[in-house]
Formats: structure tokens, C-alpha cells, sequence
């Protein structure tokens, strides 16, 4: 039997966290954590293979410090209380700021900040100087008092004796903030933008059109497999492509070349993608017996649920939710396809993290209080935690109690880039290549505590590998399924 510990790897984490806050990063070691906890240095290793995957996990919890100063409420301005708390974690977390900032440990700052910026992004949608700014000038704005709080911030990290108060500090970053905005929107009406990027593209660039596009292509290569092989059906993906893409998308031996390719690159990849395809086709199939209304579908894509199913149709009203580029080409699609859109859709056009997709949703027709599915497909690791417990409280406050959730999701590895799977680094390495970031997942071991925390109960877990057995016949048992895919059924609680 493996060896048992007094202490658990939290408070290892915690243990060594309160080590660097008092001495610094440069004098923690396996040692000098073991003695605080009272053992010897050989147990640590049985949870951390080295101190660079402790440093990780210390990056992570100063980051959630940070985020704690960053939302206090110093001024009347969320906005300029951001750039205060900045600055006031570098002057009282000294140890933790430089060690963060260093060369060593940038990446993973950045890493761990970039769900801080989404998360404060989005506590800003409704900050009125804002209003009447466009999504690239607001981010162009933020990110030039980003550059302005990091150099005061480092100031202030170890700022000369009597010269620097902290109330200086405030008032700097005060009217840094003003300065900045005021600035800036004197010279938007002229054109002038600055060469901002995030993640290599610029902010203006992001196609949401490409991932709903990579998807549907995978849709139509499974549809063209022999009856036997394929785990689902799709008539109408195909028609999202063009003439030449479509040639593509000819034959079986075409699908089986393109579902090869892919599953060379990302192992595991395609078959998960398909089982939750399946498992969302089954939960809708279930739904529509069992006397629901309505269905919404966040970051819907070119998803054709609401068209291929039968029942659907004549049983549920269905809101389809997701940008307005993407919204443009499917309503354009599937016009084309029925010459017309059918009746029983509405379709939302909704910029996540800009606009309130409740208002939007009700706006539209939706009804609270009904018996609702709500479909969360690939969605939910995209998008901050701050914006999935949003999402969860308002499902759980508009629809009745069984109304269902169905969705997917990473585990926390995935997202933080320590996931040991070559499919998961490969992914995240991609996202981040596509200017987009992956921000949400659930501690392993953990999902059921998370869902029943948030007003949820009956709650299904599923690995997509389990799913093998029941949905891949044929030749497709020969597929592999990747293990980083985990899906939730659960019911709203009474």
C-alpha cells in the first residue's frame, strides 16, 4: 500500500504559499517546507514530482490574492479600484509580486492573469464611461492602464523611503486611469488605433466563425462514414461550406483520412467531440417525452439540432445564442437550406462578456419559469469562472425545477497547462494560436460538489471514454476517445 500523509498537497500549497509571502521565493525550498510542516522533504515529492510544479501551483494562489485586491472597493470607480489594488498587492505582497514577475514564473502570470482580465472585463460591461466605446477600443484602453498600473506597480514594490507614500501611489493611478481614458477617446474619432495584440492577433481579427466552421466539418466527416461506423448523423452540416471545401467532403475514405489526420494531432480528440454530439442528441431525444418547452443552445455554432431531430420542431421553442458574425451565417445557411427560417427557432445574437444574455434571451421570447433544456456545448472552458457561475445562477433562476443542464468540460490540468495528455497541450497551444484563451475547468474529483453547489441536483457525470461501448459500432471501436472530456446532465433543484 502506498505510504500514508499527515497533511494533505493543499497544505503543502498553503505551507510554502506562507513561506514565500515572509522570506521570498528565493529561499523557499523542499526543506525549509518540510520543516514548517514538521516532516521530512521525501513525502512532498510523492505530490509534486519538483519545486517547478509547486512554483505553478504558488503562481495560481497569488494570483487569486491578487484578484482579491484588484476587486476591493477603495474608490467610488471599479475601474480605477482595479488599477489601486494592483498597485496595493505590489506594496504589501512584495515578496509575491517580484517573485510572480520574474523571468521564471512570467508565463505562468500571464497564464493565471489572463482569467483576471476576463473576469474584470466583465465587471466593467456596464461601466458607463465605457458605453459608448466598441469592444477594440475598450481593450486598447484597458491594456494601456495595464501597462501604466505594472510599471507604477513595480515602483511601488520597493519604493524609496519617504518619497512614495501609499496615497501618492492611489492618487497616481487615479488620475493615471483618467488620464488615459480621456486620451483615448479624444483620438478614436480620428482613426487612430495602436498595434494591440492578444495572443499574437489582433483584437479585431477574432473570427468566432472558425471554431463553429472546425466543428461542422467534423460533423459532415462522420456523417459520410458507413451507416455501421458512424455515431451520428448530420444531413445539413455539410451545406455550411463552400463548393471547394465541400470536395472535401465526398466520399468515406475522405471522412476516414480527415478523422486520422486529427486524431494524429490530437489524440482522442474527434471521438470525444462525437460522444458528446451523441450524448446531447440523447438528452434532447429524452426532453422532448418528457413535456418540455423550451431549449436554448449557448454559443449554439452551426449546430443543427433544432433541425435534424425529430420532434424538436413541433415540440420545442428554440433560442439559439451566439455572436452576431456567427448568427449572420447560420440564418443566411439554413435560409438557404429551407428556404426560409423555420418558425419554432429565434435567434440571439449575443457578444459574451459585452452584452446580458438573460435580457437579451427574454427580449426574445423566452419564458421563465418553463420547463427549459439548456445546451452548453464547448462553451464553458472559454469562458471566465466569474461568467460560468453567472450562467448557472440564471439558469437555475429562470426555469423550472427539472429543467436540465447538459454540458461539457475540462479538468483543471487542462486549463493551467499541467494536463500530462498530448491532446491537451496540443489544444491549448491551438486556442491560444486562435487568440483565445482557455479559462474554465473543474478540479478533478470535484464536479459533483461544484454542480450541487450552484442549485443543481440529479446530476449525471459522464467521461467520454465510458461513452465507447455504447455509441462506437463497427470500425469506429477502433477510434480512440480522449480522457480530457467530461460531460454533466443535471436537474435544476426545486
Amino acid at each position: 500500500m502506498p505510504p500514508k500523509f499527515k497533511f494533505t498537497k493543499q497544505e503543502i500549497i498553503d505551507t510554502a504559499f506562507a513561506l514565500v509571502r515572509e522570506n521570498g521565493w528565493e529561499r523557499l525550498s523542499t526543506r525549509a517546507v518540510a520543516s514548517r510542516l514538521g516532516t521530512s522533504a521525501r513525502p512532498i515529492y510523492s505530490f509534486f514530482a519538483s519545486m517547478a510544479e509547486l512554483d505553478r501551483e504558488l503562481v495560481r494562489k497569488g494570483v487569486d490574492l491578487l484578484h482579491g485586491y484588484m476587486t476591493r472597493k477603495f474608490t467610488d470607480d471599479p475601474w480605477h479600484d482595479h488599477g489601486i489594488g494592483y498597485i496595493r498587492f505590489a506594496m504589501t505582497e512584495t515578496h509575491l509580486f517580484s517573485g510572480m514577475t520574474d523571468g521564471r514564473r512570467v508565463d505562468w502570470f500571464k497564464k493565471y492573469g489572463d482569467v483576471i482580465w476576463e473576469s474584470l472585463a466583465q465587471s466593467l460591461k456596464e461601466y458607463p464611461p465605457f458605453q459608448d466605446l466598441s469592444q477594440e477600443e475598450i481593450y486598447q484602453v484597458q491594456l494601456t492602464r495595464w501597462l501604466f498600473a505594472h510599471g507604477l506597480a513595480f515602483q511601488a514594490c520597493n519604493p524609496p523611503e519617504g518619497v512614495w507614500t501609499k496615497e501618492l501611489f492611489d492618487s497616481m493611478m487615479q488620475q493615471g486611469s483618467e488620464t488615459i481614458l480621456v486620451g483615448w477617446k479624444a483620438r478614436f474619432p480620428s482613426g487612430c488605433r495602436l498595434p494591440i495584440e492578444k495572443g499574437g492577433k489582433n483584437m479585431a481579427g477574432i473570427d468566432p466563425r472558425k471554431m463553429a466552421l472546425q466543428i461542422a466539418g467534423l460533423r459532415a466527416a462522420e456523417s459520410l462514414l458507413p451507416e455501421p461506423d458512424q455515431v451520428f448523423y448530420d444531413p445539413y452540416a455539410i451545406e455550411f461550406f463552400d463548393e471547394v471545401a465541400r470536395k472535401q467532403f465526398q466520399t468515406a475514405d475522405q471522412a476516414k483520412a480527415q478523422i486520422e489526420s486529427y486524431n494524429k494531432m490530437m489524440p482522442g480528440v474527434n471521438g470525444a467531440i462525437v460522444s458528446r454530439i451523441r450524448f446531447i442528441d440523447e438528452v434532447v431525444e429524452q426532453c422532448l417525452s418528457s413535456g418540455f418547452r423550451q431549449m436554448v443552445i449557448i454559443g449554439a455554432g452551426y449546430d443543427t439540432r433544432a433541425y435534424r431531430i425529430d420532434g424538436v420542431s413541433e415540440k420545442l421553442k428554440v433560442f439559439e445564442v451566439d455572436h452576431p458574425l456567427t448568427t449572420e451565417i447560420k440564418t443566411k445557411t439554413i435560409t438557404d437550406i429551407f428556404h426560409g427560417l423555420p418558425g419554432h427557432v429565434t435567434y440571439v445574437p449575443v457578444i459574451f462578456g459585452q452584452d446580458r444574455m438573460d435580457q437579451k434571451l427574454i427580449g426574445n421570447g423566452f419564458q421563465k419559469g418553463l420547463k427549459t433544456l439548456f445546451i452548453a456545448e464547448g462553451l464553458l472552458m472559454y469562458i471566465p469562472p466569474q461568467a460560468v457561475d453567472d450562467l448557472l445562477a440564471f439558469i437555475t433562476a429562470a426555469s423550472s425545477p427539472d429543467s436540465i443542464l447538459v454540458a461539457d468540460y475540462f479538468p483543471s490540468d487542462v486549463i493551467d497547462g499541467t494536463s500530462p495528455l498530448k491532446e491537451a497541450m496540443v489544444l491549448k497551444q491551438f486556442v491560444e494560436n486562435e487568440a483565445s484563451t482557455l479559462m474554465f475547468g473543474i478540479e478533478e474529483g470535484t464536479a459533483f460538489d461544484f454542480f450541487d453547489h450552484r442549485g443543481f441536483y440529479n446530476i449525471n457525470l459522464v467521461s467520454a471514454p465510458s461513452l465507447k461501448q455504447a455509441y462506437f459500432k463497427g470500425e469506429s471501436t477502433k477510434r480512440q476517445v480522449s480522457s480530457m472530456f467530461n460531460f454533466v446532465k443535471a436537474l435544476v433543484a426545486p
